[in-house]
């Protein structure tokens, strides 16, 4: 739309136009919050499966070490606390199964002195 166009325009017709350019305006914004918000929570998924694959990782390193690096598989589920060989306290999965075989839960109330 070019200036000349308005000046032909009275009172009346500038207020249509300019209530006309509003809603065109809000329609626009709100369109690009929900674009925002849908990518926020797009990402926002893509980050909880990153943290959750990165527990995952954590915790098999963890087993790995308690193994003395031996190759194992590993299911987790949930979290507490437990002592390795060297009394360093670690992270604890209160339902691990190693090769199938289930490991006892560690006493909670140990811990190490630097923690």
């Amino acid at each position: 739309m070019k200036g000349e166009y308005l000046e032909g325009l009275n009172m009346e017709e500038l207020e249509q136009l300019e209530k006309k350019l509003e809603a065109g305006l809000s329609l626009i914004i709100k369109t690009e919050e929900e674009r925002t918000l849908h990518e926020i929570k797009k990402l926002q998924r893509k980050e909880a499966r990153w943290i959750k694959k990165n527990r995952q990782l954590k915790q098999e390193m963890k087993m790995m070490i308690l193994s003395g690096g031996k190759s194992m598989t590993v299911n987790l589920e949930g979290d507490n606390k437990v002592l390795d060989a060297k009394g360093v306290l670690l992270e604890w999965l209160s339902n691990v199964s190693i090769s199938g075989n289930r490991v006892p839960p560690v006493d909670n109330n140990c811990s190490h002195p630097s923690s």
